[in-house]
């Protein structure tokens, strides 16, 4: 029987030492959060205590050290998700249309708050 409150599973038995060693096995640590500034790369530790019903084992202290990740900024002008680009009529000897969808155009970093730069390539500049 395993039991989660906050940080702390508790397995209980009584079970024989093979199903406790199989368990104990499949102990993983994952995190999913990305966002600029988390998650920190401060270790994580996972201390192990066994019982026996009548002693307690020594804590096994395992040390997770996380390695952070450069995670590509996003760029969408405007269509969503799958489509990244956007597309506009231009009429000629009409107006300037927008190149982006302003109020639709996003730009996400996970890991950064800010860019280094950003390039605006024009192709096919026929025309003045």
């Amino acid at each position: 029987q395993a039991d989660v409150e906050g940080r702390v599973l508790e397995l209980t038995g009584p079970a024989p030492l093979g199903e406790f060693r199989a368990l104990l096995a499949t102990l993983a640590y994952n995190n999913t959060i990305s966002q600029p500034g988390m998650p920190s790369t401060l270790p994580r530790e996972v201390a192990v205590t066994v019982f026996d019903g009548r002693l307690n084992s020594t804590t096994a202290v395992v040390t997770i050290t996380f390695a952070a990740v450069n995670d590509p900024p996003i760029l969408n002008l405007g269509h969503g998700a799958p489509a990244f680009g956007f597309s506009n009529t231009f009429v000629e000897e009409g107006a300037a249309v927008p190149a982006v969808a302003p109020t639709a155009m996003t730009v996400f970093d996970a890991d950064n708050t800010s860019l280094a730069w950003a390039t605006v390539v024009l192709t096919n500049p026929l025309d003045g």
